[in-house]
C-alpha cells in the first residue's frame, strides 16, 4: 500500500522497497506477516534470528503469531525501542527537514497564542492552528500533524487528549 509513495520519497534503490498485495489487506484469510515470511525466506533467512519489536502499535499479537508459524526455524527474538535509538542518528538533510517543521511549528503555536481570546470557538481556534501549519511558512509547506490540537479548558481539560467543540473560549 505504501511501497509506491515510498519509492517516490525515499533514497533506497527501488528493488529494496518492497510491497505487498492487495489481497493482504484487510483479509481475514491472509496476512500480510505472510508475504513478509516468504521474502525472508527468499533471502535465506528462514532459520535466522530476526529482531521484532514487541511492544509497538502496528506489530500486533496476530502479526507475530503469524510471522512465528510462517517461520517455525527462525529465533524472533523482541528488540523494542531499537528503531527508535537508530533514529537518534540524523542525516544533515533530515536536520534540514527538522528546523523547516519547527519554524512551521512555531508559526502554528504563534497563530493560537495571537487567536486565544473569549469569545472565539475552539473548532475557529483549531482552524486557524491547522491552516497555520498545513501552509507552512515561505517556500516550506506545511503538513498535517500527527497528533490534532487540543484545545480543553475547565473541566475539560482533566481528561487526557480531548479536541475541541464549538463552544466559545472563556475568559481567563
Amino acid at each position: 500500500m505504501d511501497m509506491l509513495g515510498g519509492r517516490r520519497t525515499c533514497w533506497m534503490d527501488h528493488d529494496n522497497i518492497l510491497g505487498y498485495g492487495d489481497e493482504f489487506v484487510q483479509s481475514t484469510v491472509r496476512h500480510p506477516m505472510q508475504d513478509l515470511a516468504g521474502v525472508l525466506q527468499s533471502f535465506g533467512l528462514q532459520g535466522a534470528r530476526i529482531g521484532v519489536e514487541m511492544e509497538i502499535y502496528y506489530y500486533s499479537a496476530k502479526a507475530h503469531a503469524v510471522l512465528e508459524a510462517e517461520l517455525p526455524d527462525a529465533r524472533l527474538v523482541d528488540v523494542t525501542a531499537l528503531v527508535n535509538w537508530q533514529r537518534l542518528i540524523k542525516s544533515c538533510v533530515e536536520l534540514a527537514f527538522m528546523r523547516t517543521a519547527a519554524r512551521t511549528s512555531d508559526k502554528a503555536i504563534e497563530t493560537a497564542i495571537d487567536r486565544a481570546a473569549p469569545g472565539l470557538c475552539k473548532n475557529d481556534l483549531v482552524a486557524d492552528i491547522l491552516h497555520a501549519g498545513i501552509s507552512g511558512v515561505g517556500d516550506d509547506w506545511g503538513d498535517c500533524p500527527a497528533i490534532l490540537p487540543v484545545t480543553p479548558s475547565g473541566l475539560d481539560a482533566t481528561p487526557a487528549n480531548l479536541t475541541w467543540d464549538g463552544a466559545p473560549m472563556r475568559p481567563n
